[in-house]
C-alpha cells in the first residue's frame, strides 16, 4: 500500500511504502524501529517541534514519513471485538463436539468492558476465541510474540506473555479492573522485541 501526498513548498509527490508498521519513503528514509507511541502523541511531538527554530529547519520528509507511520499504526476496531464478542452469546451447550460449555454471559460482559477501556491506537484488533468450560480468551500474535488475556470470571484476567526469542514466559492473573496492567502488557506486545 502506498500514500501519496502533496507536500508543502513542493512540487512534486512523495510516495511513502507501508510495510506492517515500517514507514518509508522510497529509497530514502527508513526509521530503526517501530514507534509503538499512540499515534497521536507522535503527531503532537512532530507538530510542536515544528513550532520551534530548530524544527523550522527540519527535513520535511522526515516529518512527513512521522505523519505516515502515525496514521499506519495498530488500530483496535472496537466494533469487530464487540460483534465477535456478542456472537459467542449464540454458542449452544457441546458447540465443540466436545462437551463444551456455552460461553458465561458475565464473562462476555467483562470483556466487552474492558475492550471500552481500552485506547483504539494502542493495539491490533485481538482473536476472540471461545474457550470449552465456558470461558473465552483474546489473543495476539506476531511471529513468535504471544499476547493471550483469558476471560474466565467477570473478577480476574489470565494472561500470557510469550516470546521464546528473547526468553519470556510470563503468566499471571490480574484483577480485571487494572487497566494500568492491562495497558502494559499491551504495550510490550506492540513493543519491539528486545525492547522490554
Amino acid at each position: 500500500m502506498a500514500i501519496a501526498m502533496q507536500m508543502p513548498q513542493h512540487r512534486k509527490m512523495f510516495t511513502y511504502a507501508l510495510s506492517g508498521q515500517e514507514v518509508t519513503q522510497v529509497g530514502r528514509y527508513r526509521p530503526r524501529h517501530t514507534d509503538s507511541r499512540p499515534q497521536s502523541q507522535i503527531l503532537m511531538e512532530y507538530l510542536d517541534l515544528l513550532n520551534t527554530s530548530r524544527g523550522r529547519q527540519m527535513d520535511e520528509d522526515l516529518f512527513w514519513s512521522a505523519y505516515a507511520r502515525a496514521a499506519s499504526a495498530p488500530r483496535l476496531d472496537k466494533a469487530a471485538t464487540l460483534i465477535a464478542l456478542e456472537q459467542l452469546k449464540t454458542l449452544a451447550p457441546n458447540w465443540s463436539g466436545y462437551s463444551a460449555s456455552p460461553i458465561d454471559r458475565h464473562v462476555i460482559q467483562t470483556a466487552k468492558e474492558v475492550v471500552w477501556a481500552l485506547p483504539s491506537d494502542i493495539i491490533e484488533t485481538p482473536k476472540v476465541v471461545p474457550m470449552t468450560r465456558g470461558r473465552l480468551q483474546f489473543e495476539w500474535h506476531r511471529g513468535n510474540r504471544s499476547l493471550e488475556l483469558e476471560f474466565a470470571d467477570g473478577d480476574q484476567i489470565h494472561y500470557l506473555k510469550w516470546d521464546p526469542d528473547a526468553g519470556i514466559e510470563e503468566e499471571d492473573v490480574i484483577p480485571v479492573n487494572d487497566v494500568a496492567m492491562i495497558h502494559a502488557l499491551l504495550r510490550w506486545f506492540e513493543a519491539e522485541p528486545g525492547d522490554g
